[in-house]
């Protein structure tokens, strides 16, 4: 907002002088290998913009250019909707005051606001050529091209002003008083777009083509487009994600943030309404304007406080961003103590049990004696442990290498180290380059077991292929339905797998346990990766969920598994432990519940997560049990590797453990 033109004379922003120019560098994030590998989409050799001629517009007809001698403002421009309705067209007399300059143009503001919240102030001038010509706090006239830029295919557009010209400075050294979140305009707490964020069939709208009237109090993508362009201020702002290897983190200002957790992330979960909390209030911080680098890599945690931060809102590759004005400044980050699980077995009828996915194990790995404390130290060395990722013996070189042997007794060698404990590894190696992950890595599951706590159930002690499927055999002394193959992988053949690991399974006998019921089934599997995933805030609602179709059928052959084997032996003991790259109430994981019972423990729905991936924690790794084993059961997630700095991570997800009774 402005004081009224009528003194001249605007509100200064005490912690940032604006009179002022300010620059930015042009935006450099890498190659586009690396930018695939984060999901984000390809730089483009040169700025393209949208013909409005060639989409099909549903959205509104062309807007009549005004009348001669008529003054536009930004908040003409922008209208109530995602897209201009002066796209394509030349406009003279827009005024608006000179918020910030980058190297590429700079930002204006509308010098007296409309009381539409749907319509932004702001608006980017596009040009190498101009910026010269003005300062920040110019009140300057001008003419252009408007036009709608997206930096990739599937992020909204950002409207702005294109080869600009007659250029005229009515009056300098104004300042914008920002506009302040949480005081102003709250940003909402909940829907990104729709409410199901994971309805399906996902990508049915085009929101830019047919949103006719921006919904700003309810819908996040619409909230920040209603503030595109605009100088806003961000009280009390704290990181819930860390910092990426561009200085770039995710922030929330503490009075509106929703689904916070207590380390100071916000949690994808779903409200208490049933609806997904999708975090739409956080937004991405990238680079200074002023040319000031964020805080380092290493300084940055989720919960690390700043002080208040100012900038420009806009938006690229798929997400709302803030330009700050000058770097934030860092006032206390939060403890990133490790604090161990309280679940122990007894080595009786209480077993615990542990899923970690560590991150592309193999032998040249230097995790090995990390993973092996956290296994000792912080897990409290489990009865039985799934791990997911484990490379084969020589690592991503494909050279047709599968066994995994190497890793897993390297990985059992360190945690005898650290403990005395001597663990048993078991693995069905891939058909090579069939599983996916890295090419020539073959990634697996694998279970380690303690020999002192349980024993293989040899009943039907033959190993399984990795082209036989898991079956059923009956032990007539006991009357329990136990696994044919020790271990064995579940339909594997099953095109559902197709680039992705098979389930391992294994039966075990419970030594402490001494009533006929000792058996324990144990599957560990490795669900089809989220990769390929659309952008969450881009154009096309509800993002795609990458591979989520790969992971219904995977839930449902592994449903139907444990069906089957309930249906011979109704008191069966079985676990599922895995990183099954899903969300509870996601449809995978509600096909898995109509056999199994996901644990939870005591943690609160915002405490529930094993990773953290852009603005969100989130979890994606599980233990599910039948339910009876579910009655009396504990579960902990031991944050060993979300709280931390990158540097100092075994892995990018953080185990989960749990115990069962048997007996």
């Amino acid at each position: 907002m402005l004081v009224p033109l009528s003194s001249l004379l605007l509100v200064a922003i005490a912690s940032t002088p604006l009179a002022s120019a300010i620059t930015i560098s042009p935006v450099a994030k890498g190659s586009n290998a690396e930018r695939l590998s984060r999901g984000l989409a390809p730089l483009k050799p040169s700025r393209t913009w949208r013909s409005r001629a060639s989409v099909n517009n549903k959205r509104q007809a062309a807007a009549p250019l005004p009348s001669s001698g008529v003054t536009l403002s930004p908040h003409d421009i922008q209208g109530p909707t995602f897209l201009s309705s002066y796209d394509g067209q030349n406009v003279t007399n827009l005024q608006g005051v000179v918020t910030a300059k980058t190297s590429s143009g700079f930002y204006i503001q509308s010098v007296v606001p409309d009381t539409d919240d749907r319509t932004s102030e702001g608006l980017y001038v596009y040009s190498y050529s101009v910026g010269s010509q003005v300062a920040v706090g110019d009140i300057i006239t001008l003419s252009g091209l408007v036009a709608e830029y997206s930096s990739d295919s599937t992020g909204l557009h950002l409207t702005e002003l294109t080869l600009p010209k007659d250029i005229v400075v009515l009056s300098s050294n104004n300042v914008v008083t920002p506009l302040v979140l949480g005081v102003d305009r709250t940003p909402p707490g909940s829907a990104i777009f729709f409410e199901d964020q994971f309805q399906l069939p996902s990508q049915t709208v085009n929101i830019e083509e047919t949103v006719t009237s921006l919904e700003p109090a309810s819908r996040g993508l619409d909230f920040w487009e209603s503030l595109e362009g605009m100088l806003v201020t961000i009280p009390n702002p704290r990181a819930v994600s860390r910092t990426n290897s561009y200085k770039e983190t995710w922030i929330v200002g503490e009075a509106y943030a929703t689904g916070s957790n207590a380390q100071g992330g916000l949690n994808l979960m779903k409200d208490v309404n049933g609806n997904w909390d999708a975090n739409p209030e956080a937004i991405w911080v990238w680079s200074p304007l002023d040319g000031t680098s964020n805080p380092a890599v290493s300084t940055t945690v989720i919960g690390t406080k700043y002080e208040t931060i100012t900038g420009i809102i806009s938006y690229t590759y798929g997400f709302p961003v803030i330009y700050p004005l000058t770097a934030p400044k860092i006032i206390s980050s939060p403890s990133t103590a490790l604090v161990a699980s309280t679940i122990i077995g007894d080595g009786q009828c209480k077993v615990s049990m542990a899923n970690y996915n560590v991150l592309n194990l193999n032998t040249g790995s230097r995790t090995f004696a990390k993973l092996a404390d956290h296994i000792t130290t912080y897990l409290n060395l489990p009865d039985v442990i799934g791990l997911e990722e484990i490379q084969d013996n020589t690592g991503a070189a494909n050279d047709g290498v599968t066994e995994a042997t190497e890793v897993l007794a390297k990985l059992v060698d360190a945690i005898k180290t650290a403990s005395g404990v001597t663990y048993t590894a078991m693995e069905i190696a891939p058909v090579d380059l069939m599983d996916g992950g890295a090419p020539g890595g073959n990634i697996r599951p694998a279970v380690l077991y303690r020999s002192d706590r349980l024993e293989l159930d040899t009943f039907s002690p033959t190993v399984g292929t990795n082209q036989q499927s898991q079956s059923f055999v009956s032990d007539p002394t006991t009357g329990e339905t136990t696994f044919a193959l020790t271990p064995g992988l579940i339909d594997p053949t099953n095109v559902a797998w197709t680039d992705s690991r098979k389930p391992i399974s294994v039966s075990f006998l419970v030594k402490g346990s001494t009533s006929l019921r000792k058996r324990l089934h144990v599957i560990v599997a490795h669900f089809a990766s989220k990769s390929g995933s659309g952008p969450t805030e881009g154009r096309f609602q509800t993002a795609d969920n990458g591979a989520v179709g790969a992971r219904i059928q995977q839930a449902q052959i592994v449903a139907d598994f444990v069906a089957e084997m309930l249906s011979r032996d109704p008191e069966a003991h079985l676990a599922l432990l895995g990183d099954l790259n899903e969300f509870s109430g996601v449809q995978p994981l509600d096909i898995l519940s109509t056999v199994l019972t996901e644990l939870h423990g005591n943690l609160a729905p915002e405490e529930r997560y094993s990773y953290q991936f852009d603005q969100n924690t989130q979890q994606i790794d599980h233990i599910l049990t039948v339910p009876s084993l579910a009655v009396g059961s504990s579960f902990e997630i031991p944050h060993l590797n979300t709280h931390g700095l990158a540097s100092v991570q075994a892995s990018d997800h953080d185990p989960v453990v749990a115990s069962v009774v048997v007996c």
